[in-house]
């Protein structure tokens, strides 16, 4: 996953740049329209007939273009914006019989990796990442300003937890098994009280950085 927040003008639609490439052949630069609906990717007909993919019928469904007769191949994607780009391989792609619906990006695999943030006043769409595998940062959601700290009963283990809060925005941390296995843990911020993940203090040897473009905070070493 990209370490920086990928940042889009937001005009009429949640619109995302992207390429789509399998085997030597590409697409050119492509609107697509975030589709929080929706639970998968879904293409129109010309795109899989330009790239010569080979499709399998997995049945009809509502999309936010209307009813539809679907295909499922497979697909390399990219995503971009001014300053970085990340690609995500070996994607399930579903294909439309129709070609007068847009390229739909649904909550597989877009939603399921980034906070999505709005910021109307500023023209901006911003997919903030909500978890990353790299050493050296942890990425957090949430805004900018003072941290201190607040005390919350643990009725599991009778301790008493001093979770980390940013300008109202509580620390939250869970643990994730990534690919191959292995388990690592996570740090989140949150406002509300998320569907996994207990308040936490900040980790030792970390401090709190603010990305220039977006305003986010993030964790990094000291």
């Amino acid at each position: 996953m990209s370490e920086a927040p990928f940042v889009f003008e937001y005009k009429n639609y949640p619109l995302i740049p992207i390429k789509f490439f399998i085997k030597g052949r590409e697409t050119p630069m492509i609107d697509a329209l975030l589709d929080s609906g929706g639970d998968f990717i879904v293409i129109p007909y010309a795109i899989a007939k330009y790239l010569k993919l080979k499709l399998e019928k997995a049945g009809c469904v509502d999309t936010a273009a209307g009813e539809t007769t679907l295909y499922k191949t497979i697909l390399n994607m990219v995503i971009y914006d001014e300053d970085q780009k990340y690609t995500y391989e070996n994607l399930e792609v579903h294909v439309s019989d129709r070609n007068d619906l847009p390229v739909l990006l649904g909550r597989k695999p877009i939603f399921e990796d980034h906070e999505i943030i709005f910021q109307k006043h500023q023209n901006k769409l911003i997919l903030q990442p909500i978890q990353h595998q790299w050493t050296g940062y942890l990425f957090f959601l949430g805004a900018v300003g003072r941290n201190f700290k607040s005390v919350l009963h643990d009725s599991d283990s009778e301790e008493q937890i001093m979770p980390y809060i940013y300008e109202g925005w509580t620390l939250y941390k869970r643990d994730v098994t990534l690919k191959g296995g292995r388990k690592q843990t996570i740090y989140f911020f949150s406002k509300r009280s998320p569907k996994s993940g207990t308040p936490c203090e900040l980790p030792p040897g970390y401090s709190v950085g603010v990305n220039k473009r977006t305003g986010l905070p993030y964790l990094k070493k000291k």
